[in-house]
């Protein structure tokens, strides 16, 4: 176990950021990685190669992408309906496309009842615009790095039913029967099990949405990575108590785990601790003598190749930065370890909400348990039988449990910081993950100082305009 894997990821993000940016942390990678392994220079030189490769063809991709023609087969639970409006993705011959169309009260009914699929029409395709504005949340640009989407259908919505012929449109089905039976149940209740069981932060949670985000706490609301491992925690330890021999539980969930990636949207927290498992399993299996952080860097540079943009995004970037800092970390106290992963995932929660609160890591300490060990289980419960006064029970302790998170989003810890830039947040994360190895609280406290001036400073201040009748954008 000589985490070697460790090092090939390493040097095939520094040839994917030579490409797609930033290159000086890129260069600052492969110089690190190849002093450690100089005398593998060649093994660097060529897994370093391999992401110089996927980021231009990505960049080329990018400026050509290919156009959807004829009908998008859209699945039952790839449909958002609200206010008046329809809006859907899906696939046209492999490529991502999407659409928005105004349609009826009944037409909106039917929508809401398909548990099939369907081939809809794609009859007024039109690039996703850019943002024109200054600082406009540019979701062209988000919607292909997470999807490679380029293309939305903004015509008259027609589409026909389609027969269920894989596994994928049966799982697909079994989702949106699901999401429509959570549907029935009290608000409370179903936002709860929408959100913990099928992964659907949806309007449901928009009046709580913002103090979950200053607690720090929203991902926990939202099934992740996380619940999964608990998930399989949960079905290891049943299992063993049934006395089923332990191999045929593991493969079970080695066939059923990617079953999750429909059931449940395939974010990256739910893509990474999927194929971690299934990683780490057949490395138990063949006896490859991997460690965990081997399994890890293949698992990362397998996702890499099919989203190249994967650590230009907050989700990416937490979901394998924790993952990796848990491994490290595994041997301490579990208080201990989350308040250290608390304060690492600082500077990047910083560089992209300009926010933190200070108890975050405390708040997630307390809630995970409750949420593995008692609100799962019995959402889970209520979704199958739905009794009438354990759910009311449910309905009345959600909303007790929500006072207290509003009680705690008025304590003081919520600090409004700024946008500090990405060579800020790299060293403040390398100055706090070295504190580990050798205490220099000098360091640390040079750092903050910088990282405050640097945010607060401001020599040319720049005031933005918008023109809202033209919708133009000058900036002086």
């Amino acid at each position: 176990m000589t985490n070697r894997w460790l090092f090939a990821a390493t040097g095939m993000i520094a040839g994917l950021l030579l490409i797609l940016g930033p290159q000086w942390l890129g260069t600052i990678l492969f110089g690190w990685v190849l002093i450690k392994l100089w005398r593998h220079w060649v093994s660097i030189v060529l897994t370093m190669s391999f992401g110089l490769m996927v980021g231009v063809a990505e960049l080329q991709q990018m400026s050509h992408p290919p156009i959807p023609t004829g009908t998008a087969i859209v699945q039952p639970s790839a449909w958002q309906v609200h206010d008046g409006l329809a809006s859907w993705t899906g696939e046209s011959r492999g490529i991502v496309v999407g659409g928005l169309a105004s349609i009826s009260a009944q037409e909106a009914k039917a929508i809401m009842q398909l548990r099939k699929p369907v081939a809809v029409e794609l009859t007024q395709l039109a690039p996703l615009k850019p943002a024109t504005n200054l600082y406009e949340f540019d979701f062209a640009r988000y919607a292909w790095q997470q999807q490679h989407q380029a293309f939305q259908n903004t015509g008259p919505l027609r589409y026909r039913l389609l027969p269920v012929t894989s596994i994928v449109d049966w799982l697909h089905q079994t989702r949106a029967s699901m999401m429509a039976r959570l549907n029935q149940l009290p608000d409370r209740v179903r936002r709860y099990a929408k959100g913990l069981l099928l992964g659907e932060l949806d309007q449901d949670f928009a009046d709580i949405r913002q103090t979950l985000a200053n607690l720090g706490i929203i991902h926990l609301f939202s099934v992740s990575g996380l619940h999964v491992f608990a998930l399989i925690a949960g079905i290891l330890w049943l299992t063993d108590r049934l006395r089923i021999p332990k191999e045929w539980v593991e493969i079970g969930l080695a066939i059923l785990l990617p079953s999750l990636l429909i059931l449940i949207p395939a974010g990256v927290g739910i893509w990474r601790a999927v194929w971690l498992k299934i990683a780490t399993q057949i490395n138990h299996w063949l006896r490859l003598q991997l460690s965990g952080l081997d399994c890890l860097s293949i698992v990362l540079m397998v996702n890499l190749c099919f989203q190249p943009w994967l650590l230009h995004s907050l989700a990416g970037q937490l979901t394998y930065g924790m993952t990796f800092l848990l491994m490290v970390w595994q041997d301490i106290g579990p208080l201990q370890r989350a308040v250290r992963l608390a304060i690492s995932s600082w500077p990047i929660l910083v560089s992209q909400t300009f926010k933190v609160h200070l108890f975050s890591g405390f708040f997630n300490f307390l809630l995970m348990p409750i949420f593995e060990l008692a609100l799962m289980p019995a959402l889970l419960i209520v979704s199958f039988w739905p009794e009438e006064h354990f759910v009311s029970l449910l309905e009345h302790l959600l909303m007790q449990f929500e006072n207290v998170l509003g009680w705690l989003n008025q304590w003081p810890g919520l600090i409004v910081f700024g946008a500090l830039p990405g060579w800020l947040v790299v060293s403040g994360l390398v100055i706090w993950l070295s504190q580990f190895v050798r205490r220099r609280l000098w360091l640390l406290g040079l750092w903050a100082v910088m990282a405050i001036g640097v945010v607060w400073w401001q020599p040319d201040y720049r005031v933005s305009l918008f023109d809202v009748g033209q919708g133009d954008s000058n900036s002086d």
